[in-house]
């Protein structure tokens, strides 16, 4: 999998949200992946693609509800060395400011770091981090 973690990289992307969600889903924590990019559809026999919503630029990867509570998650997944670009950097201040737990994890391991203190009665353990 190393190899598909570069920088760019959609499709180590999509798996990333996709295991997220599967994470996220075995943890009984409603989740849904928002698709902030034109969605492609096949019209006519052929396909094409949908103009972005300039309303969900910089928004998160997947939006989610946290038990007991119900305080939003607000989850950016990120590859290899991509990091966020300003509109997230100011969206993800924005739901913090509104009180969303705000998590960027590069993997699932960093995603089960951060909800391990905010899941209380959860199977959400903190793992042990890797040197180097």
């Amino acid at each position: 999998m190393n190899a598909l973690l570069k920088r760019g990289c959609t499709r180590a992307h999509h798996t990333l949200v996709r295991a997220c969600l599967d994470y996220l889903a075995l943890e009984g924590i409603p989740a849904v992946p928002i698709q902030t990019t034109g969605v492609p559809v096949f019209v006519s026999g052929a396909w094409a693609r949908l103009k972005r919503n300039p309303e969900q630029v910089g928004m998160a990867d997947v939006i989610g509800c946290l038990p007991p509570d119900g305080k939003l998650l607000w989850l950016e997944c990120k590859t290899g060395n991509a990091r966020q670009t300003p509109a997230q950097e100011a969206r993800a201040d924005a739901f913090a400011r509104g009180g969303a737990l705000v998590v960027v994890a590069g993997s699932v391991a960093e995603l089960m770091a951060a909800l391990h203190f905010h899941v209380p009665h959860s199977r959400v353990v903190a793992l042990p981090r890797r040197a180097g």
